[in-house]
């Protein structure tokens, strides 16, 4: 192996979903975020999709990481399966044998477990990865298991990581309850040809590597072009790479050792991979603005087009205000079937819908959101100009409450 030829102390480029080596991008913080903010408040379903090899499953793993003192995380990565068999497989890897029980005895035993682990003050996370392979009525089953939570707390939280198609899977009439009982989804692109240089310079610091040392700027820069930015391809690449100038004693991954490694795997420059950006966009009932006023004056407004937004004064947020009495991720704005809800998320000042304080808040065209020391007209496009709040039409650029003077 080229670890000494290199001086690392470990595989850069290994293909394990390892959190350790989790490069963080933009759209990866705000990913994290958001699944973070659904495990704390215990949302009974998140879903991520993205390409194949989009870093979905290693960014889960370093979700699981946070929670590990409350969680029993259960990882599905086999989803070629009927309802029997993905019971089985849950109670596997909750560490029982349960090759001759039928469905009844299988739930029962899964549901004494949930019932144990609710008492020790703890959720299972059932990950389904590869979930796109499951159909309707499968994830319906999985949406079954979420029944099991006690009348007073959620016991079961369940993650589907898959590819993009398993969003038109979860669009089926037959899914409506499991849609409803999911607020966040999130899709993950490939890395942007600026990211992936990062990327690499990521991986082999992690690895105790000087990059500089290791690969020379030519290599680097060429291998997006190869691998479109999708993490596990540039792990491929310059894995093979690293191999091919260890094994032609250059002290250094040139170039000529990417295009050695390009041959050796019979790879040829592909195409641009397929725009995917518009998978969470909204149709054109469902998208608004979201008008900000700060100190009187309206410092901001915001088309509403994608399913969800983080809201605060961190620069990782969908929306930045800067503002001191906004904590750094504030509030989460998602859309479900149901239209758009407001979340707390455990911010010191909480949010308040038309002068109420609330935790959670579904949100109507012309509503008022206090955040901060700000104030949020929330519109639809669907009902500007002929929906009336009261006997006035809203008007997103109407003036709006300075909440600074009380």
């Amino acid at each position: 192996m080229y670890l000494e030829h290199f001086n690392l102390k470990c595989n850069p480029f290994d293909q394990l979903a390892d959190p350790d080596f989790l490069y963080l991008t933009e759209q990866h913080k705000e990913a994290l975020a958001r699944m973070q903010f659904a495990l704390a408040i215990n949302d009974s379903f998140t879903i991520i999709t993205g390409e194949v090899g989009s870093g979905k499953t290693t960014l889960v793993r370093k979700l699981l990481s946070d929670f590990a003192e409350e969680c029993r995380p259960v990882f599905i990565t086999h989803t070629r399966l009927n309802d029997i068999e993905l019971l089985q497989m849950i109670l596997i890897e909750l560490g029982v044998k349960p090759y001759k029980m039928g469905k009844i005895q299988l739930l029962k035993k899964l549901h004494r477990i949930v019932d144990s682990e609710r008492d020790k003050g703890r959720r299972i996370v059932l990950v389904v990865d590869e979930a796109q392979n499951f159909s309707a009525s499968m994830l319906e089953e999985l949406r079954l298991l979420t029944c099991m939570d006690s009348e007073k707390s959620r016991s079961v939280n369940i993650v589907l990581i898959g590819q993009p198609q398993l969003g038109r899977t979860l669009a089926s009439p037959d899914l409506d309850q499991l849609r409803q009982r999911c607020r966040l989804r999130f899709h993950l692109n490939a890395l942007s040809a600026s990211e992936t240089p990062e990327y690499i310079r990521h991986r082999l610091a992690i690895a105790e590597g000087n990059v500089d040392d290791i690969f020379d700027e030519d290599a680097i820069s060429s291998v997006y072009g190869y691998t479109r930015g999708v993490p596990r391809l540039v792990n491929t690449l310059c894995d093979t790479a690293m191999i091919m100038a260890h094994t032609s004693k250059r002290k250094r991954v040139t170039r000529e050792s990417i295009d050695d490694a390009v041959g050796e795997l019979a790879w040829s420059e592909p195409a641009a991979p397929r725009d995917t950006s518009d998978l969470d966009a909204l149709d054109k009932d469902s998208t608004g603005l979201l008008t900000i006023s700060q100190n009187g004056e309206v410092c901001g407004e915001y088309t509403l087009n994608m399913q969800s937004y983080i809201i605060g004064r961190s620069e990782h947020c969908s929306i930045v205000v800067n503002s001191t009495y906004l904590s750094r991720h504030h509030a989460l704005l998602a859309h479900d079937s149901g239209g758009w809800v407001i979340s707390d998320l455990n911010s010191t000042n909480g949010i308040t819908v038309n002068d109420r304080f609330v935790r959670v808040g579904r949100l109507k065209h012309g509503d008022l959101v206090g955040i901060g020391d700000c104030m949020m007209r929330f519109t639809l496009d669907a009902f500007r100009d002929r929906v009336s709040v009261g006997d006035e039409s809203v008007d997103p650029c109407a003036e709006l409450p300075d909440l600074s003077a009380g």
